[in-house]
């Protein structure tokens, strides 16, 4: 009797303590994973080889004196100098002394020139008199003529001078930054000789070279991938060769920096197509979770649940890569939360990318 007792309390107790015990493990289950989404999509994609490129200025000069003298001022190495400002100063001194003398020769001859007008005007009266030679008046002209030819001369020489005066500035021929000093303050330059480095930092190319055997799948492209400090973007192909150099094998192309965020001599990497493009699966690039043992993706399934789903990568363009795995055009794959989200966890969409549509609109 005891015993029954006893089995009838303990089944009491547990029937108690029973419904609390799973009220609260439903309140403890972990609620969706909030992760960010993106469509799985087909595009054209042409397999690619990277190639070595460096950022590069399209100005990239070494300023030279056109006149020889002493330097007596040069530019400060990283001055930002506009078109016209001055990079350094020849002395100029002897050069002013010399025009000097040369205005004053000209207002010699000028003196000159009024003294025979005036002489010519009288010798015309005269003459109308009888009272004078035709040789005089002839005389006369012949030297107002001279003088007038030396005034045109010496004004050819004070141009010169002062255009020589001009030259003792050097100015930058475009906006830009000094690279380089190439002479001192008080050291003696020729004609010719650099004497600033000058680089414009606005107007940048991506300098690369590649093989020849893919030149000929440049000619549809207008723009390349370009992976620089970790990020791949797409910049405008400017302009390129098809010819190679006969040692490398390789040819030149450059594209449009311009929007770069970047200053010359930075190492970047260029996509070069080798092969005519193909339709593909593309994902972005953000959706790849890479690990040692493999490189794999998140997908949401219709019912919420993310599905590790193993991918080989390919080809890419800007922020897409092309993927081969068990993939369909229009799955969701996780770009934002790929990382700690476990195969099989039930995760809620937040934000879809690339115009996909969230769970439960399809």
């Amino acid at each position: 009797m005891n015993m029954q007792k006893s089995l009838r309390h303990m089944a009491l107790a547990t029937a108690l303590f029973s419904v609390p015990l799973t009220s609260l493990h439903a309140a403890e289950a972990p609620p969706p994973t909030l992760v960010t989404v993106a469509t799985v999509e087909a595009r054209e994609v042409a397999p690619v080889i990277w190639v070595p490129a460096n950022v590069i200025s399209r100005q990239d000069s070494q300023i030279a004196s056109e006149r020889a003298g002493q330097i007596v001022w040069v530019a400060e190495i990283g001055s930002r100098v506009k078109r016209g400002e001055p990079l350094a100063r020849i002395d100029d001194e002897a050069l002013k002394l010399e025009l000097a003398e040369q205005q004053a020769v000209l207002s010699r001859l000028q003196a000159s020139e009024t003294y025979f007008e005036k002489q010519l005007q009288r010798l015309q009266t005269l003459i109308a008199n009888n009272s004078i030679s035709r040789n005089e008046i002839d005389a006369t002209e012949r030297d107002l003529a001279v003088t007038q030819a030396n005034i045109e001369q010496q004004k050819v020489l004070i141009a010169r001078s002062e255009l020589a005066i001009k030259k003792a500035r050097i100015t930058a021929p475009f906006d830009g930054v000094v690279a380089q000093r190439r002479v001192q303050r008080g050291e003696y330059v020729q004609a010719g000789q650099p004497v600033a480095q000058l680089v414009d930092l606005i107007g940048l190319d991506v300098q690369a070279q590649a093989p020849i055997s893919v030149a000929s799948f440049l000619a549809e492209a207008k723009t390349l991938s370009v992976e620089f400090n970790g990020d791949i973007i797409e910049l405008p192909l400017r302009t390129w060769t098809p010819t190679a150099n006969l040692s490398s094998r390789a040819f030149e192309l450059r594209l449009d920096a311009r929007n770069l965020k970047a200053t010359p001599g930075m190492a970047v990497k260029v996509a070069v197509p080798r092969a005519s493009a193909e339709q593909t699966l593309v994902i972005p690039r953000d959706a790849l979770v890479i690990r040692e043992q493999a490189t794999y993706v998140m997908k949401v399934n219709g019912e919420g649940v993310a599905e590790r789903t193993v991918v080989t990568t390919g080809a890419g363009t800007d922020d897409k890569i092309a993927v081969s795995a068990a993939l369909n055009i229009g799955d969701q794959v996780i770009v934002r939360g790929a990382e700690t989200t476990q195969h099989g966890q039930k995760v809620r969409v937040a934000e879809t990318k690339s115009g996909g549509l969230a769970l439960g609109q399809r």
